[in-house]
C-alpha cells in the first residue's frame, strides 16, 4: 500500500502493517539497501560508477529504484542507469524470499520459499515460487530477515527476497504481503490473519507449524 494510503489508514483505524515511514523506506530501492548495508545486512552492494576495465568484464543488475516484483530488471555489464533506477553488484545464487510477521513481542519466521525465475531474457522474470523451500542455511536466511526488519523497523506481514551465495544477500524488501502468502496458507496450521492481528495486540507465538509443500506459477495469481 502507498505511504500516504498508510497516513489516511491510521487517522481512521488501526494499521496492521508497516508504518507509512517504513513503507517508504522499504519502497525506495536506494534507500532501502543504504540502510541494510548500514545495519550490517548483506546487500547487493549499489554501484555508483562503472569498474576500472583492469577488473575485466564485470556484471551488474540494473532495475527500477521503485517497484516490485522482478519487472524492469536486467542483468548487463554496463554499470549505466536510467532516470529512475539503480545499478547492484551481480552475486549469482538461489533466489528465495522469507516470510515472517514482526510485532511489539518480536519476529515470527513463517516460510522461506524458493523462487522459480525464468532467466531467457536480459533479465531474470519472476514465474512462481515453491512453499516453503527447505535448506540447511535456513538459520543465516533468518538472522539477516530479522535484522533487516528492525533496522527498517517492519511491522505486520512481510517479506524479504534473498539471493543466497557465500551469503544471503537481501535484494528486496516488501513490507507487505507478497504472493508466497499464497502457498503459506495451504501450508500452515495457523490462521495468518489471527496471527496478523495478535503481533498488534500482543500473542505472537514463537514459531508456527507447518506441512507440506505448495508450488504455485505466476498465472495462477491472475
Amino acid at each position: 500500500m502507498q505511504p500516504h494510503l498508510l497516513e489516511i489508514l491510521e487517522r481512521n483505524t488501526v494499521n496492521l502493517g508497516a508504518s507509512p515511514a517504513a513503507a517508504a523506506l522499504a519502497a525506495d530501492k536506494l534507500l532501502c539497501t543504504r540502510a541494510l548495508a548500514h545495519a550490517g545486512v548483506p546487500v547487493a552492494e549499489i554501484v555508483e560508477k562503472p569498474d576500472p576495465v583492469e577488473k575485466g568484464c564485470m556484471r551488474y543488475v540494473v532495475k527500477p529504484r521503485t517497484g516490485c516484483g522482478s519487472e524492469g530488471v536486467r542483468i548487463t555489464s554496463y554499470a549505466r542507469a536510467g532516470p529512475g533506477e539503480i545499478v547492484t553488484r551481480y552475486h549469482e545464487g538461489l533466489h528465495l524470499s522469507a516470510s515472517f510477521i514482526a510485532g511489539r513481542e518480536g519476529f515470527l519466521p513463517l516460510t522461506i520459499n524458493r523462487q522459480i525465475m525464468d532467466f531467457a531474457g536480459e533479465g531474470p522474470k519472476y514465474q512462481g515460487s515453491q512453499v516453503p523451500y527447505k535448506t540447511p542455511r535456513a538459520g543465516e536466511i533468518w538472522a539477516a530477515a530479522k535484522k533487516a526488519s528492525e533496522a527498517l523497523d517492519l511491522r505486520g506481514y512481510a517479506g524479504i527476497d534473498f539471493v543466497l551465495g557465500e551469503k544471503p544477500r537481501a535484494v528486496d524488501v516488501n513490507a507487505r504481503p507478497t504472493s508466497s502468502i499464497m502457498g503459506i496458507v495451504r501450508v500452515m496450521k495457523e490462521e495468518i490473519g489471527e496471527l496478523i492481528l495478535r503481533a498488534r495486540f500482543g500473542g505472537l507465538p514463537k514459531e508456527v507449524h507447518v506441512e507440506g509443500e505448495y508450488v504455485f506459477k505466476k498465472e495462477d495469481l491472475k
